[in-house]
């Protein structure tokens, strides 16, 4: 899927909410390694039980270097790891 996106005339591929494309991993290989790209990827690496997400962390064995942050916990202010899933203002 990613592929049909992709213009050939691009140094440079974004790829956002990476955690949704199921081609990722075959994409990013091709795009790299054999097309000379420079791939810069944003996603989720896991979903809020903890488990991956998606293929993102398949692809950080590929990376030159990978940067990864967290966010604010809006219930008590400190770093957060992960998401957090409600359901009707109820934590899962």
């Amino acid at each position: 899927m990613l592929k049909l996106f992709c213009p050939l005339n691009l140094d440079v591929i974004g790829i956002d909410e990476a955690q949704f494309f199921e081609d990722l991993y075959d994409f990013c290989c091709e795009a790299a390694d054999h097309d000379g790209k420079t791939v810069i990827v944003t996603g989720l690496d896991g979903d809020y039980l903890r488990r991956s997400f998606g293929s993102v962390l398949d692809i950080i064995r590929l990376a030159d270097s990978v940067t990864k942050l967290t966010a604010r916990c809006e219930l008590y202010g400190k770093r957060a790891f992960f998401t957090l899933r409600l359901r009707r203002h109820k934590q899962i």
